[in-house]
């Protein structure tokens, strides 16, 4: 029998205790009141969705208590002032948590306040966060972050907030921002320095593709802005990272085209545009080649 993973949105959650939802864009929960339910999140999302892939983004911070969300095949363990992370598309296999677990979540959709914000640091925040993580919080980080949670609710039930989606976006990048600062210190702590530092060639390069995979998908390219020849470029990024540049550039193109085709508000030809591709039919290959079905069929089944 063959195993089938269901793709769930954000609006499939079950409502439940704190529960509140956005427009479709934004889901918050927490049981963190004195009578606070520890099942809530079994609630919101019953065992009968396992296993399956969550079609947006998802912050899980942990208070007090255990918890393990089993997560494309390994176990993430949950105790107090530890923030766990989820990108879209990973997928959860299961979630077990003991009768003290004290939590808050929060679920982004992938367009979430799309228009707002600078794109390179956006594109930066989604690079650091977008393998599974659990990230420990120090106590002012903790308190920060669910003062910031405690702040979203406000606005959203606040029905005459002046400037909502951008309120919103703000509290949300700044979230954001302190779960990639803690992450940086926590790996820095580990390995005794950053993985690559800002003056290591990998570190540039990163950068700049941060900022202009959108228009420039050649390894000649990000060669000639950090002043090296192709193949000693490629040779070096191979050996710091394991990885060649072409693929780190076609994974940061993927990467963005499947944001774009989940959000459904772009049509293909429009995501081609955006990506700068020569034309639709272009960009079809490239990403057919790299996913293994059309943009048209993964836009499509992205909705089911």
């Amino acid at each position: 029998m063959k195993l089938v993973i269901k793709p769930i949105k954000i609006d499939s959650l079950q409502e439940n205790g704190n529960y509140l939802n956005y427009r479709n864009q934004l889901v918050l929960n927490d049981n963190l009141d004195f009578m606070g339910n520890p099942d809530f999140i079994r609630d919101m999302i019953p065992d009968t969705f396992f296993p399956c892939t969550f079609l947006f983004t998802t912050f899980l911070i942990c208070k007090s208590g255990g918890a393990v969300v089993r997560i494309d095949g390994r176990d993430f363990a949950l105790r107090s002032n530890i923030l766990l992370s989820i990108p879209p598309n990973c997928i959860v296999e299961g979630f077990e948590a003991d009768d003290s677990f004290k939590s808050a979540f929060i679920a982004a959709a992938p367009n979430c306040f799309s228009n707002e914000g600078n794109e390179a640091g956006k594109q930066l925040v989604r690079e650091r966060l977008r393998e599974p993580a659990a990230i420990r919080l120090d106590e002012m980080r903790i308190t920060a972050e669910l003062s910031l949670l405690s702040y979203i609710r406000k606005i959203i039930l606040n029905p005459t907030e002046v400037l909502k989606e951008e309120a919103l976006y703000g509290a949300l990048h700044l979230l954001n921002c302190i779960a990639v600062r803690a992450l940086h210190e926590s790996e820095n702590e580990v390995s005794g320095r950053s993985r690559w530092g800002h003056h290591d060639l990998m570190y540039r390069f990163l950068t700049e593709l941060n900022l202009r995979f959108k228009k420039e998908r050649s390894v000649s390219y990000y060669a000639n802005v950090l002043c090296l020849s192709p193949k000693h470029f490629a040779q070096v990024v191979y050996k710091k990272s394991g990885k060649y540049a072409k693929d780190w550039i076609k994974e940061y193109v993927i990467r963005e085209a499947k944001t774009l085709l989940r959000t459904g508000n772009y049509t293909v030809q429009e995501v081609s545009d955006l990506l700068h591709f020569p034309n639709a039919a272009f960009f079809g290959k490239y990403f057919k080649k790299a996913v293994g079905c059309t943009p048209k069929t993964y836009r499509a089944t992205s909705f089911l």
